[in-house]
C-alpha cells in the first residue's frame, strides 16, 4: 500500500507542476479529480467493506496424495448498489507445521450476490492439511487503493496415501494360526512416531508405508493389529484390522497421530499395553519411515 500511495503522490505532484507551468482547464480538472480521488476511494471502500464477507465452503473429509482437490469459497456482498473487487489470501500446509504455502484468489462480487468460487491445490504429503483463510483485500473501482480485512477461519482435510505398494515378504512369513493371539491378531504393526526424527517428508513415508503394509496384509487374509502411543492422553491406541473398511478407518485415525516426546514413557505404556500378548511378527515403522521386523531393520516394501 505504501508504494501505491507514493505513486499517487508522484502523479499528483506531476499534475500540479504541469498546471503551474501551463495553466490549462484540462489540467485544472485533472488536478481537482486527483485530489478528490482519495476521499471518494475511502468512502467507497468503507461502504463495500461493511457489505463484503468471505468464508471457506464445505471441505471433503479426506483427499488423496498428489491428487488435485477443489476447495470452495463463498463470497457474499450485501450491498444493493456497489460491486466489490477482492483478493483473498489463503495458507495451506500440514497441521502444526510452520511452513505454509500461500494461495491467492481474486474476483468481482456483484451487488447483492452470494456466489461460490473455487481454487485447486495438490498436497505432496499425507496427514492433516490445514487450510486457513487469512485476509481479504477489497479494492476501489480503479483497483488502485485497497483496504485489508483480517480473517481467521481454518479447516482441515485428511490427505490419504495412494495405496499402490506391494509386500515383498513371502506369505508364510505372516500367515500363521490365529489361535492364542490377542484379538485373533497374528501381526502387530507398531507406529513409532517420535519427535526425535520427524519431519514432513519422513511422516509422509511413515503413513504411506503403514497404510500400504496394512492393506497388503488384509489382501493376504492376515488379521493384524495397528497401535501407537498417544502421549497427550497417556494411552496406547489399538486397532484391529481385518477388512479393507478397517484399513481405511485406520488410515483416517492415523492422520490424527502426534509425535511423542519421551521414549522412556512410551516404553512403559507399550509394555503395559501388550503385557502377556504374543505375536508371530512385530513390525515397527518409525518416524523416519524405516521398518524393523522382529527387531531387524529391513526394506519389506517395493514400488
Amino acid at each position: 500500500m505504501g508504494k501505491r500511495i507514493a505513486v499517487y503522490i508522484l502523479f499528483a505532484l506531476t499534475t500540479g507542476y504541469l498546471f503551474v507551468m501551463y495553466d490549462t482547464s484540462v489540467l485544472s480538472v485533472a488536478l481537482v479529480l486527483e485530489f478528490l480521488y482519495p476521499l471518494a476511494s475511502a468512502i467507497y471502500l468503507h461502504l463495500v467493506c461493511r457489505s463484503l464477507t468471505a468464508e471457506l465452503g464445505s471441505l471433503p473429509e479426506t483427499g488423496e496424495k498428489n491428487r488435485k482437490m477443489r476447495i470452495g469459497l463463498w463470497i457474499r456482498n450485501k450491498s444493493l448498489v456497489w460491486n466489490g473487487k477482492y483478493e483473498l489470501l489463503l495458507q495451506i500446509g500440514l497441521q502444526g507445521k510452520t511452513r505454509q504455502a500461500k494461495k491467492r484468489v481474486s474476483g468481482m462480487a456483484e451487488a447483492h450476490s452470494n456466489q461460490e468460487t473455487f481454487f485447486y491445490f495438490t498436497s505432496s504429503y499425507c496427514g492433516r492439511v490445514e487450510i486457513s483463510l487469512k485476509k481479504m483485500k477489497v479494492y476501489d473501482l480503479p483497483g488502485f487503493f485497497y483496504r485489508t480485512i483480517p480473517l481467521a477461519e481454518k479447516k482441515t482435510i485428511g490427505i490419504l496415501p495412494n495405496i499402490h505398494w506391494k509386500l515383498s515378504a513371502k506369505e508364510d512369513r505372516f500367515m500363521v494360526k490365529e489361535y492364542g493371539f490377542p484379538l485373533g491378531c497374528t501381526v502387530l504393526l507398531w507406529l513409532d512416531l517420535s519427535k526425535e526424527n520427524q519431519s514432513s517428508t519422513e511422516l509422509d513415508q511413515m503413513l504411506e508405508r503403514a497404510a500400504c503394509l496394512s492393506f497388503t496384509l488384509v489382501l493376504e487374509k492376515c488379521i493384524h493389529m495397528a497401535a501407537w502411543f498417544d502421549e497427550k492422553n497417556e494411552r496406547v491406541i489399538k486397532r484391529k484390522i481385518d477388512s479393507e473398511e478397517a484399513v481405511y478407518e485406520f488410515i483416517y485415525h492415523m492422520l490424527d497421530m502426534e509425535p511423542y516426546g519421551s521414549r522412556d514413557i512410551m516404553k512403559v505404556y507399550y509394555e503395559h499395553a501388550f503385557w502377556g500378548d504374543h505375536f508371530s511378527s512385530i513390525v515397527v515403522i518409525d518416524g523416519a519411515g524405516k521398518i524393523r521386523v522382529n527387531g531387524e531393520e529391513q526394506d519389506v516394501l517395493l514400488l
